[in-house]
């Protein structure tokens, strides 16, 4: 990058490849392997590769499991948006949405605890009765169904207090009076994602505060793919079941293969809640950082500073 953006140095793997898509997409490639080598009984992989000494045929036979591992990951992370994320949002919102009308209540002088109860509940009602009979919704409670069972405790007891916003009440005002400086067209309301272009000016214009930002970002990429490889991994016992079931010798109860199943369940249910909360830290990094960017000290500070760890938001 150029030295007017900064200091900014764009590298071309950052963090959140090692974190998020080699660890993930590897993951992924062993669940397919095992899946291809127990439920359909065929080899995932060749019996022999030879590209020539020992020593090359390692070397080459890794670097094609990091380069699949990789590509395995940007598949994951790119359906665990589409699955994860879409229903996370559905459900609850996005954090932006769900902190300006928290802002209305408090305007209003209603309590936190009346917003967390007349709002974030009835959210969660409210997109379960739009969305239940559209095909693409669907497809995607279709997917989800490993964890059924602790959404279905989820949809019953409501526990939302994670997903409430935690930043300083009255920012509102403040907020939309800094955003005016950055778009004149774009308005700080709800369903706008006005907040893209928080993150970016943030990124571009406060080097400090998103290395704080960024650690979110990581974080949260990271649990919203962990939730959708412990959902496959549950489809891979559920599939596996049915094909013992069906098989010659007869299916016998497995408490190994259930209690497998429950924590994958269970875990992917987890991992989607901790990509809920982390998701809206991340937002409200996001908001203090605007309104901190134009502090004398912050400026400074920034100035001097030299990011060399750039991680490009896209690659969420």
């Amino acid at each position: 990058m150029s030295e007017g953006m900064g200091g900014y140095k764009s590298l071309p793997f950052a963090t959140y490849d090692l974190a998020v898509y080699l660890p993930g997409g590897a993951i992924l490639l062993v669940l397919a392997q095992y899946s291809l080598e127990t439920i359909l009984g065929s080899p995932a992989l060749a019996q022999v590769n030879h590209f020539g000494s020992d020593l090359v045929n390692t070397v080459i036979l890794a670097i094609l499991w990091i380069s699949a591992s990789y590509l395995a990951g940007h598949l994951g992370a790119y359906l665990s948006s589409i699955f994860i994320e879409k229903f996370v949002h559905t459900a609850l919102s996005y954090p932006s949405n769900v902190w300006i009308k928290k802002e209305e209540y408090t305007a209003a002088g209603i309590s936190c605890d009346q917003f967390t109860k007349s709002f974030l509940t009835q959210k969660i009602s409210e997109a379960w009765n739009k969305h239940r009979s559209r095909l693409t919704s669907i497809a995607l409670f279709v997917f989800l169904f490993p964890i059924w069972l602790p959404l279905s405790f989820f949809i019953w007891l409501k526990p939302v207090s994670f997903y409430d916003p935690k930043l300083p009440e009255g920012l509102l005002p403040d907020v939309r009076s800094e955003f005016s400086k950055i778009s004149r067209t774009v308005k700080v309301e709800e369903g706008t994602r006005w907040e893209k272009m928080v993150e970016h000016h943030v990124a571009n214009n406060c080097p400090l505060a998103y290395q704080r930002m960024y650690n979110y970002l990581v974080i949260y990429g990271a649990l919203r793919l962990l939730s959708f490889i412990m959902i496959i991994a549950g489809w891979v016992i559920i599939v596996k079941s049915v094909v013992a079931f069906f098989s010659v010798d007869g299916w016998v109860l497995s408490y190994r293969r259930s209690a497998l199943y429950f924590a994958a369940s269970i875990g992917a249910y987890f991992a989607m809640l901790a990509f809920a909360k982390f998701n809206r830290r991340f937002f409200e990094e996001c908001i203090l950082a605007l309104l901190l960017a134009d502090n004398p000290r912050t400026k400074n500070a920034n100035a001097s500073y030299k990011f060399r760890s750039w991680g490009a938001i896209a690659r969420r």
